[in-house]
């Protein structure tokens, strides 16, 4: 083979490497219409808002407009007067009470004085871990109130950082508890607290 032939063969050889290197190359870069395309654009671009999840999607949304201020928790509420932990609780029930369409509850100090006074017997048999009623529950209030209904819900954070929210969010998620805020002939409440024991009395 001459020299003239030996190059020629070159030539051909070079030439069907370039072409190989091109159709690999073409190869990877996908057409706009294939999955590696997409996969692609999903990485580098936002998710549309159906594929976010819902806190992102409220974070990005514009703020609203404000609103008119309700008879909340942060707000003054006649019924609940003070700045304790008694007053912040008889407001975070009516305000419960009032997304549920029902009157709220005036914060009553004899009622409260009974509940006091189970918080506090709680706390002195160090029962957080298994709370109870009082066996004499009924005719405790009996005497106090003649003629009146009540009920009593307790409870126990278990540690110190569990406040008034805390403990009504317990109640909520607890059908009985539950019920016994949301029963609409309460007028009065009395709220009991003892370090992370809670007592709340309900009268008609």
């Amino acid at each position: 083979m001459n020299s003239r032939e030996h190059r020629r063969l070159a030539l051909i050889l070079a030439a069907s490497l370039v072409l190989s290197l091109e159709f690999r190359g073409s190869a990877s870069a996908a057409p706009p219409g294939d999955v590696g395309t997409r996969v692609l654009q999903h990485s580098n671009q936002p998710p549309t808002p159906k594929a976010r999840h819902p806190r992102f999607v409220q974070q990005s949304d514009p703020p609203l407009p404000p609103k008119r201020p309700s008879q909340g928790a942060e707000s003054r509420d006649s019924n609940c007067p003070g700045t304790d932990n008694k007053a912040l609780m008889c407001r975070l029930v009516n305000e419960y009470r009032a997304k549920n369409g029902l009157k709220p509850v005036q914060l009553d100090a004899a009622v409260g004085r009974q509940s006091q006074y189970w918080s506090d017997q709680l706390k002195k048999r160090l029962a957080c871990w298994f709370l109870h009623h009082d066996s004499n529950y009924h005719a405790r209030m009996r005497a106090a109130f003649p003629g009146r209904r009540f009920r009593e819900n307790a409870a126990c954070s278990g540690f110190e950082e569990g406040g008034a929210k805390y403990i009504l969010e317990k109640w909520i998620n607890s059908s009985g508890h539950r019920q016994n805020m949301l029963t609409p002939d309460w007028k009065t409440i009395g709220v009991g607290v003892t370090d992370n024991i809670w007592v709340i009395n309900f009268t008609n």
